[in-house]
């Protein structure tokens, strides 16, 4: 039979070339502006170039890299433009998620959705802004499962990687760290509640009120 479909040796090693380079971004290692080429990248690896290719790819998709015909490929610089898109789409997303889940979530999984904002508290007080900001997205990251839609948690995950660099780029958060965790449990009651326009709302207002923050931010450099 004629072969159709590829090794899994080959997926798994564009998978792991898929998340080394989006770390690389992400945390800030490869900087704006910055070429990445392939048989670098490949090397320092020590893999072929099709699977970097591939990874790249998929990068360029969700934004962190852009190709530039006959210069290859680079790492994206994000405008304040770029900041108010993302996180304009992340508002609405993550408003409809939670009136989703203020319908649908059981009492149990609305209680998991406020430990996790109550696990916030320790490292705001510590001011571990790493943990925080990975429990942060832990509790966004949950909220999208809990609404129960494939199509918006993928969306959400594609973005997520372009908050992550925003954060990177910018090099800071936005309010008081304790302020941080109080608006998260604040979510979470008002998702226990049950009152699904107030969480639609309350989510809307804190990730428009950040993104407009961070387009500030890139505004001036």
């Amino acid at each position: 039979m004629t072969e159709i479909f590829a090794r899994p040796q080959f997926r798994a090693l564009s998978d792991v070339a898929l998340s080394t380079i989006r770390d690389a971004l992400t945390s800030g290692r490869l900087k704006p502006g910055e070429r990445l080429l392939e048989a670098v990248i490949a090397g320092q690896m020590g893999i072929s170039r099709a699977p970097v290719r591939e990874a790249l790819r998929q990068l360029a998709q969700e934004g962190l890299v852009v190709h530039k015909p006959h210069r290859g490929a680079f790492v994206a610089s994000l405008s304040p433009s770029d900041a108010r898109e993302v996180y304009s789409l992340r508002a609405a997303l993550e408003g409809h998620a939670a009136y989703l889940v203020s319908h649908s979530a059981t009492d149990t999984e609305l209680q998991e959705l406020l430990a996790l904002a109550t696990a916030m508290q320790l490292p705001a007080q510590a001011n571990d802004l790493p943990a925080l900001i990975e429990r942060d997205f832990r509790f966004h990251k949950r909220l999208c499962e809990l609404a129960g839609q494939k199509r918006l948690m993928d969306v959400w995950l594609s973005m997520s990687t372009q908050i992550r660099a925003f954060i990177t780029i910018t090099q800071r958060i936005y309010l008081p760290p304790v302020e941080i965790s109080r608006r998260h449990i604040a979510l979470a009651e008002t998702l226990i509640a049950r009152d699904a326009e107030a969480a639609r709302s309350m989510n809307v207002k804190d990730i428009m009120e950040v993104g407009e923050h961070v387009a500030a931010r890139l505004a001036i450099g």
